[in-house]
């Protein structure tokens, strides 16, 4: 018995350092003026935007569409997110404004 404790304890160690390592974004994905597949992050002023590393048909067939995207974060430019998940959110990207009402 003691044996499994010690492998679930072993197991939620490496599950929280894997967690903690994962980035979640939200954003539309296009393709820039390179054609590398990006996601950018409007909620932010300005802007966040991120390179997406991934399956090039996945990511390709979600070009306009807006997503969240998971994975791990690279800080050097440009930031690059390796897509680990997406979860498609809208077929269209919508369209902010910075000025509020």
């Amino acid at each position: 018995m003691r044996a499994f404790w010690l492998a679930c304890a072993i197991a939620a160690a490496a599950w929280t350092a894997t967690a903690a390592d994962r980035f979640v974004v939200i954003g539309c994905v296009s393709r820039d003026a390179q054609r590398q597949i990006i996601l950018t992050d409007a909620r932010s002023d300005p802007p966040s935007v991120y390179r997406l590393k991934g399956d090039d048909s996945t990511l390709a067939f979600h070009v306009g569409h807006t997503v969240e995207v998971a994975g791990s974060l690279s800080v050097g430019p440009p930031k690059t997110v390796t897509v680990e998940s997406l979860t498609y959110l809208t077929t269209s990207c919508t369209k902010t404004s910075a000025s509020r009402p």
